[in-house]
């Protein structure tokens, strides 16, 4: 028997300073190629029961008034003691949170862990702490579990089959996008020549409406009469010498 891991991470926690802080449980979503070695309802319902559990949140508005307060009148003597206070207690009050928030996770995997049932599949649980900002913690769980040498080269090629999917998907996606982005190159395009071609024809008529008009104007008749005047070939300025 050989020991492997799984790494559960916990969904997004929602964390705003001095306002809340939520933790809405481990992501339920099982991994496929797992699915000869820990039943998909056993491990479902191992995350279901943490997360029944452990979802909290955490509202400070008090925080925020206080915050909001001593901000305003912090260029008074006021304004500091208060702004000091509301510093403080963020600090004390999410310290407080997250600690009981982890010793409660710490429970829930150790009784998961003494269940006959948990035990019987050879599937251990474990707690990993990842501070990813200043009082805000996120949580994931540890799976252990063991397997033959004959599972962990199943689990292998299924890993590959998934591995290879998700890069036969992703090149999909891609052409896609290089389709859109071809199709949106030729819509612009034909909309610029449409423009161009607008702008072209509507030099044209209103070159056209503007000879119309001189030539149906006073200056316009008497420009074309003089121009009909037959050249009198017989003028001596025409003559040749």
């Amino acid at each position: 028997m050989e020991k492997l891991t799984l790494q559960v991470n916990c969904e997004p926690i929602k964390y705003k300073k001095y306002c809340h802080s939520y933790f809405n449980g481990f992501n339920t979503e099982f991994p496929v190629y797992l699915s000869n070695v820990i039943d998909p309802c056993d491990y479902y319902d191992i995350i279901k029961s943490v997360n029944n559990n452990s979802i909290r949140k955490m509202d400070t508005p008090v925080l925020k008034t206080l915050l909001t307060t001593g901000s305003v009148f912090s260029y008074l003597f006021i304004g500091l003691p208060v702004l000091t206070g509301a510093l403080i207690g963020n600090k004390v009050i999410y310290s407080k949170y997250n600690k009981k928030l982890k010793k409660d996770l710490i429970k829930i995997l150790n009784e998961i862990n003494n269940n006959p049932k948990t035990i019987e599949k050879n599937i251990q649980l474990s707690l990993i702490e990842n501070q990813k900002i200043k009082r805000n913690i996120e949580y994931s769980i540890q799976v252990n579990y063991y397997v033959t040498e004959s599972q962990k080269k199943l689990i292998q090629q299924q890993r590959n089959i998934i591995t290879q999917q998700q890069i036969e998907q992703q090149i999909r996606q891609q052409n896609q996008l290089q389709q859109q982005q071809q199709q949106q190159q030729q819509q612009q395009q034909q909309q610029q020549q449409q423009q161009e071609d607008y702008g072209i024809n509507s030099i044209r008529n209103m070159t056209r409406n503007a000879t119309g008009r001189i030539n149906q104007s006073p200056l316009g008749r008497i420009n074309k009469k003089l121009t009909d005047i037959p050249i009198d070939t017989g003028s001596p300025f025409n003559s040749k010498k």
